[in-house]
């Protein structure tokens, strides 16, 4: 049997809980039933929301793979102060809007049938005489590209922090680290201390490959430094370590867990040494909207290629209402005609869009 290592209790049958090493909204499916009772991991819960939340941008549109249930729709705002719905993979929608005409006539916009019909539904309890199959087979689908800046915060505040430190120390009980200061650490994760340990690096990122997102969690040793340091890195964004061993004689070693990556983990380059040369590192912000910056354009580009499958998997849908099989066995000109014009009207009209925008870069 083990102690909770946040409130100390014996860990039983009874209380005994699968305390993720990583949040399963960031990609973590690691568990462990060594680490916390059932209290702790529900009280500690609140922490990993803080930090999800700000993530959510790259949570969303990276698609990080969950266990169960599918990434959440988010709100956001826009330049203008519009709100906007953003989907997995980053597909941004307007919010349903409705518009009275007169006592008998009504315009209802919605991002989707489904929205459509649950805002329908509703509506008929104002007007029971509306059709609802009948207004949803007579609704009018449209392609819109917003024209507009959508905005997003990513501070993390101090619960989001707390929570940062909980999984470098999951982490590390979970490798059987030995551990100096621990009390220090579980006073900051329960919120009665003061963070005087956790630390920000801009440095060198120490695992890499090519542009390659990855977000990771490792313990690292280091027998130049004479110290043991864990270190956390989000989508190649937030990068934290913590010194957990200060008189550390043993070799180098590096031992990581890679949660979320968009290549290859076979593939990804490690570079411990960067510690050796950055652990004093000052934080600058400089260096956090470039690394954003990178990871943004990434995405765009993603996004891009995305909305040209999508807009080709449209047309061939369309190709098979306008040409059904039994009639049409084979390509026809006509065919090809068809589905060449609409191709090339709907990525003209994308690529229009692009060309108007300036590529989104955070400042």
């Amino acid at each position: 049997m083990s102690n909770c290592y946040l409130c100390c209790c014996q860990i039983t049958e009874d209380n005994k809980s699968a305390e993720h090493i990583v949040s399963n909204a960031l990609g973590g499916n690691k568990k462990s039933y060594d680490l916390l009772c059932r209290k702790c991991n529900n009280a500690t819960g609140v922490l990993e929301d803080e930090l999800c939340k700000p993530l959510m941008f790259f949570i969303s549109a990276l698609k990080v793979r969950r266990e169960r249930g599918k990434i959440p729709n988010f709100s956001a705002s826009t330049g203008s102060g519009k709100k906007v719905y953003i989907k997995s993979g980053f597909q941004v929608s307007k919010a349903t809007e409705f518009k009275k005409i007169n006592e008998s006539e009504f315009i209802l916009s919605a991002p989707d049938i489904e929205a459509a019909r649950k805002n329908l539904v509703k509506l008929k309890e104002r007007y029971p005489n509306i059709d609802i199959e009948k207004i949803l087979a007579d609704a009018q689908e449209k392609d819109e590209y917003l024209d507009d800046v959508i905005h997003f915060s990513c501070t993390l505040n101090d619960q989001a922090q707390r929570a940062i430190a909980k999984i470098i120390l999951n982490y590390a009980l979970y490798e059987k680290i030995e551990i100096n200061n621990m009390k220090e650490y579980v006073d900051y994760i329960n919120g009665i201390g003061n963070n005087n340990f956790l630390e920000m690096y801009n440095g060198r990122t120490p695992y890499f490959f090519n542009d390659d997102i990855i977000s990771v969690v490792s313990i690292i040793g280091s027998q130049k430094e004479g110290k043991i340091i864990g270190y956390l890195q989000l989508f190649n964004i937030y990068k934290f370590y913590i010194v957990l061993n200060d008189c550390y004689q043993g070799e180098d070693f590096n031992s990581p867990y890679f949660f979320f990556t968009d290549g290859c983990i076979d593939d990804i380059l490690t570079n411990i040494k960067v510690f050796e040369e950055d652990i004093c590192v000052i934080w600058n912000t400089d260096n956090l909207k470039r690394d954003i910056n990178k990871v943004i354009r990434k995405i765009r580009e993603r996004q891009i290629e995305n909305e040209r499958n999508r807009i080709i998997s449209k047309v061939f849908e369309k190709m098979k209402i306008k040409f059904p099989q039994e009639e049409y066995p084979y390509f026809t000109k006509e065919m090809i005609n068809y589905l060449s014009n609409e191709v090339a009207v709907g990525l003209t009209k994308f690529m229009i869009h692009l060309r108007g925008k300036r590529n989104s870069t955070l400042r």
